[in-house]
Formats: structure tokens, sequence, C-alpha cells
């Protein structure tokens, strides 16, 4: 909260109720009471707010799984970080991507909304001028005679309300910070669009690359299928072995279709993401995942203050409900409003020859005019309305305490999982590649035995099962393991949505009527 206590206290020290001395007739002591409680009030208002809050808990020192070279935190985050992949089909995707992303686009112009809020919320802080003008005819005819009147008038009134407690300043710096706020969620979700769409990319990386595999699977099947007609027609095996390995081309057959549609499908996602149809999807060709470098430089808990964009928007939030409970408390005291009033009048009356009034003649008045003067309105019983509104107030600011460390604490747990899984990926890409070199092996030896004659076709059809399993494991182990290392950039965060640049704004075209 803002630090500021604001219970009331009389000119005695005794505790008073903010609104004690309201309900019944000023005497002496309730004029005290009143003095006490603004003065209390005034100096609530006025008190330092909160600038850079972060939860009083201390953040643990360093991540449990990060490696001993990666807790030194360096200026390489602040980069982007896909960059770090050498992957020149990432880096094209990624960047059109947050150049054409509708999503994001829309989330700049909720910016755009959030600042110009922050602008009309910061008029109150300005004298108020208008402009005005009045024009007036009259004719009367008496007894006494007739007349004719004209009149103009033009003045520009200036009314100025004198922000003595900050009620304005506090409000308008709330709204500077929810506009704040708002830019920190278009870098979050700047940072999340990259990841999103390079998940997409590897996707359909491993997409083609699972079609050129089964490709290659399906060939070696054809290979072995024609090893086993061959055999058959020489009479050395039996009609069985033949169906048996049909059957696997088969299947072959079948997981190639299936991986076509997988790879329409990514396309699809992925020409989404860059906001057009698929049919105007032109992206590089790519077949291979990147070789990771070290993991990058995790720092300490600490930085995520920092450099995590949906934790800077916490706090952001945080601080503008603590700017609304100083305005809530400002709204409890007196209030000076100043008005002048600078113009010029002009009138004329024109008397009919039957008046007595000059004979008939006419007389013109005109010159200018001011008008200055000051209102002070002081709130003395609002039912409560006061005191409940601040407390509305400080009811916000504990929310968004809790949620600062929730989001903090969800920071932290992406931190530590992405480091520990990709660890643990890494050993598991590593046994599977181990388990595809035994299955090539196991392979080759059923292979010589089956054409030796020291085995039927099974043993030789189990480990080409094994082995067209393993491979796929493989390619699928050795995706996820990029999934990891992406996932852990995104944890980490970094300073490099803050370069972002507004992308123009989409424009739409009336529909012709045919």
């Amino acid at each position: 909260m803002n630090g500021c206590n604001v219970t009331a206290s009389s000119a005695t020290g005794n505790p008073v109720d903010v609104h004690s001395g309201a309900d019944g007739p000023m005497t002496s002591d309730n004029s005290m009471r009143l003095l006490g409680t603004i003065l209390t009030l005034s100096l609530s208002a006025g008190c330092a707010t909160l600038d850079h809050p972060r939860p009083a808990e201390p953040l643990p020192e360093r991540f449990a799984y990060a490696p001993a070279a990666a807790k030194t935190r360096d200026d390489t985050r602040d980069e982007a970080w896909w960059r770090r992949l050498d992957d020149a089909g990432l880096h094209t995707v990624v960047e059109a991507t947050l150049a054409q992303n509708l999503s994001l686009r829309a989330q700049w112009a909720r910016l755009e909304q959030a600042r110009a809020l922050a602008d009309q919320v910061r008029a109150a802080r300005f004298p108020q001028v208008r402009g005005q003008g009045n024009l007036g005819y009259s004719r009367s005819v008496g007894a006494f005679g007739s007349s004719t009147g004209y009149s103009a008038s033009a003045s520009l009134p200036v009314t100025y309300e004198l922000d003595i407690f900050a009620r304005a300043a506090r409000t308008h710096q709330a709204a500077e910070l929810d506009a704040d706020a708002t830019e920190e969620d278009v870098r979050a979700m700047a940072l999340s669009t990259s990841a999103q769409v390079a998940e997409t990319w590897y996707d359909l990386v491993a997409s083609r690359a699972r079609l050129d595999l089964l490709s290659t699977q399906a060939e070696l099947d054809g290979t072995y299928l024609e090893l086993v007609k061959l055999r058959f027609r020489e009479g050395l095996v039996s009609a069985l072995d033949v169906h048996q390995q049909r059957l696997q081309a088969a299947r072959s057959a079948s997981q190639i279709e299936l991986a076509e549609l997988n790879r329409e499908i990514v396309e699809e996602q992925l020409a989404l993401l860059l906001g057009q149809p698929r049919q105007e999807l032109t992206v590089p060709p790519g077949d291979a995942f990147p070789a990771l470098p070290p993991p990058p430089p995790t720092g300490v808990a600490a930085d995520l203050l920092d450099l995590r964009p949906d934790v800077r928007a916490a706090r952001r939030r945080l601080e503008a409900a603590d700017r609304r409970v100083a305005a809530a408390v400002a709204a409890r005291l007196p209030l000076i409003r100043l008005n002048v009033t600078p113009g010029y009048s002009w009138v004329r009356n024109e008397f009919g020859a039957d008046s007595p009034v000059g004979g008939g003649g006419a007389r013109t008045s005109h010159g200018f005019t001011l008008s200055a003067g000051a209102s002070l309105d002081v709130p003395l019983f609002d039912g409560f309305a006061g005191r409940a509104a601040v407390s509305v107030q400080e009811a916000v600011v504990q929310q968004q305490i809790e949620n600062l460390h929730q989001v903090l604490l969800q920071a932290l747990f992406e931190v530590e999982t992405s480091l520990r899984a990709e660890q643990r990926q890494s050993r598991t890409v590593e046994l599977l590649a181990e388990q595809a070199a035994i299955a090539d092996e196991t392979l080759e030896a059923a292979q010589i035995r089956y054409r030796s004659g020291l085995s039927d076709y099974l043993p030789v059809l189990t480990a080409l099962q094994s082995r067209h399993a393993l491979r796929l494991q493989v390619l699928d182990a050795q995706r996820q393991l990029v999934s990891r290392r992406i996932q852990l950039h995104r944890a980490l965060g970094g300073r490099w949505p803050d370069d972002l640049a507004r992308p123009e704004p989409s424009e739409v075209v009336e529909e012709e009527d045919s």
C-alpha cells in the first residue's frame, strides 16, 4: 500500500473517527476533531507512494537446476532469444509474425486506448476554458411607449481546481501506470507469440523430417518385401512371411498419409500466426533441428522482476492501485475551485417616438467585463461512502499484491521446470539414440540369420518394426528437446520486446454492391 496511516487523530492525539463532528452541532471540540481529521487525511493523501514494489519475502538466491556456468546474468538476455539458435528460417518467421500477428496488433490497439484514457484523465489537472457567446433581441410595447433592445456578449469562462491534496495527480498517475501495464502486456504477448511461432516452426520442421524418415522406411520395407517374395518363389520361405511383410509395407504407407495431413495442419497454424491465409504462406524450407548452444545464463531469481514482462505488468498494476488509494483519501478532503470569466458585452436600446424616455432616440452601452471567484466544497458527512471508497481501493491493492506474488511464483516455477525438463530431455535423446543404434545392429544380425536359413522371418520383422519405431522416437525426442529450450527462453524473459515498434494498423474496405 502507500505506506500511510489514514486513521484520523484529534489535536490532543486521541483517535477519532473520520466522520466525528459531522453528526451534531459544531462545538469547539468537534471543530478541533474535524481539523485533526483534515490534517491527517492531508498527510495521507500527499505522502510517498509505492514505486517498484517487490514481495517482502526474500527470493531464492539461485535456481536449483541452473548449470553452474549459467548462474551469472549477462547482456545477451536483452537480445532476441531466437537468434541464439542460428536458424535462418526461424528468424524469418518470428520477425514476420511479430509484425503481422493479428492478436498482437489488437494488443497494440489496446495500448493506444490505454494511453488515450490516461490523457483523458490528465485533463482534470489543467484549467478548463470554454468560449461562450450570446445574441439577444427584445421588443416591448406598453402604455408609456415602445422600445426595442439588442444585445451581444462573449466570454471565456476559466475554471481550475486546486489540486492541493493531489487527488487529480494521483488519479492521473494511476491511469499512466495502467497504460504502462498494458504496454508490458504487449511485450508479454510478443514474448509468448515468439515462443509459439517457434514451436509451430519446429513442428513443421519435425513433420517434414518425419515424412522423409517414413519415406525412407517405406523404401526399406519395399526392399524387404521384394527379398521375401524372391525367397518365396525359390521355395525357401512360406507365404506367411510374404503376408507379414506386405502388412508392414501397408502400415508404413498409412503412416505417410497421416504425416502429410499433420504437415498441412501445421502449415495452417503457422499461416494463422502470420496473419494470412495458407495459400499465401511462403516459408523457407527446413527439415533439421538446430544444434542447441549451451543454456542461456539464468542469473538470479530477482532478475525476473525486471526481465519478465508479465511480472513488470503486475508491479505496475499494484502501483496504480496504490495511487488510487491516495486519490480516494484525497477525495474526502476540502475542494477549492477557482473561476475567472473575462468577457465583452454590447447593449443597444431603441425607443419609439411615443416613448417618454429618450424621445425616440437610442442608447448604446458596451465594454469589457471580468468576474472572478472561488468556491470551497467541504465534505462533512456522506453516509460513509468516502470511507468505503478508500476501503475498496485498499482491497484492490491487496488483490494486486496477491496477484504479483502469484505471477512471480509462476515465473519461478516455469524457469525451474524448464531447466530440469531440458536436462532430462537431453539425457532421453542420448538413451534413445543408443537404443536406435542397437536396433540397427539387431536388424542386421536377424537379417543374416534369416538369409542363412537359421531362423524364420519373425525376428527380422520384429527388429524392423523396432528400428522404425525407435527412429521416430528419436525424432520426437529431438523435437521435445528444442521445445524445452524455447520454453526456457520464454520463462527467463528479456529486454528485447522493449525495442518492438508498433506495426501499421490493418485496414478494411466497404464491400461493393453487386
